[in-house]
């Protein structure tokens, strides 16, 4: 688990991808206009939470999280 809301942040490194064991990220009430493509690389991600932030588009790797789950 990675928690990260709350901390006007504007962007998230490439990096990010190297965690590929997380399971559940939250990056809510944050300034972030966008997300790195890496985040493909999350596989075991079920909990991915982006709201309230100025996202302009997602990157299509967010389709391979597949255990992601509805809240």
């Amino acid at each position: 688990t990675l928690k990260l809301s709350l901390n006007k942040l504007k962007s998230i490194p490439k990096e990010i991808g190297n965690l590929t064991l997380l399971t559940t990220l939250e990056l809510e009430y944050n300034q972030l206009r966008g997300i790195p493509r890496e985040i493909g690389k999350l596989k075991q991600l079920k909990i991915l939470k982006l709201s309230l932030n100025k996202l302009k588009n997602i990157p299509k790797e967010i389709g391979k999280l597949t255990k992601l789950k509805a809240p």
